[in-house]
């Protein structure tokens, strides 16, 4: 199946677990939120997932160049390999599996 060019994958999704990553490895500084914009079972609380999300918009919109080249390569629709990585990273860069999980 044939790629468009122009396929805009664009998202602006909420994406609770990237923030509370984003805000636990300090890449978003949480001062500012009750408890650094964290629950104590590790989530992002209301004020953390607020303050994170323009970076949260940009993190899952960063790979969108490599997603096309690589869906446009392999024969792949883009949106639906954005998907899957939505679904299994919420686009957090870093293994996140205990050993033995995988």
């Amino acid at each position: 199946m044939p790629v468009e060019e122009n396929t805009d994958l664009t998202t602006a999704n909420r994406y609770d677990i990237l923030a509370a990553k984003l805000l636990s490895s300090g890449l978003i500084d949480g001062s500012s939120c009750p408890a650094n914009g964290l629950n104590p079972d590790g989530s992002a609380n209301g004020c953390g997932i607020e303050l994170a999300t323009d970076q949260v918009k940009v993190s899952q919109n960063q790979y969108d160049p490599t997603i096309l080249t690589y869906s446009r390569s392999n024969a792949l629709p883009p949106k639906v390999v954005k998907a899957v990585i939505a679904v299994e990273s919420q686009f957090w860069p870093a293994a996140n599996w205990t050993r033995g999980e995988i």
